[in-house]
């Protein structure tokens, strides 16, 4: 068979063809390369994926109720006539007052409805923080799977 580079090439014919031995699947070879991921490798990514779903999801969930909770202060409503009316009291009227609040009972402290709302804020932000730091982790062994050596490396002859 002649080249278009003109020389003359030796095709052999498909009978011959035939008669040759089969490939092996040497991966030097071909270039290509089987499944190199072993049991630790397996096991390490399927830990990490796991760890950084149940990471990002408590992250996640905690965050979007965080967001929804409202730890603004109230402002008062009557202050200022409130004020107004101690301003207009009479030092009797006040005594009074003072003597009627001496003597009541107060009760059980039950702090504003934004003083609650920050406290579970700052407890689901420790929340939030352990699920970002449990997904970080589950990062870190999806990585190392991807760099320790594959034990089925250490089974091939050389």
């Amino acid at each position: 068979m002649r080249c278009r580079c003109g020389r003359d090439l030796e095709v052999p014919a498909l009978r011959h063809i035939r008669q040759l031995d089969l490939a092996t699947d040497d991966p030097g070879v071909t270039g290509r390369r089987g499944a190199s991921w072993g049991l630790r490798q397996g096991a390490l990514f399927a830990a990490g994926a796991v760890l950084i779903a149940i990471g990002l999801t408590a992250a996640a969930y905690y965050q979007w109720h965080r967001w929804r909770l409202d730890v603004d202060a109230v402002a008062w409503e009557n202050l200022d006539e409130e004020l107004k009316m101690i301003d207009q009291a009479s030092i009797n009227q006040c005594w009074t007052t003072w003597l009627k609040i001496r003597d009541a009972e107060i009760g059980p402290y039950n702090p504003p409805e934004f003083i609650m709302n920050r406290a579970v804020s700052a407890a689901w932000l420790k929340i939030v923080i352990g699920g970002l730091s449990v997904a970080a982790l589950g990062l870190v062994l999806v990585v190392s799977a991807f760099l320790v050596p594959s034990s089925r490396a250490d089974e091939r002859p050389e």
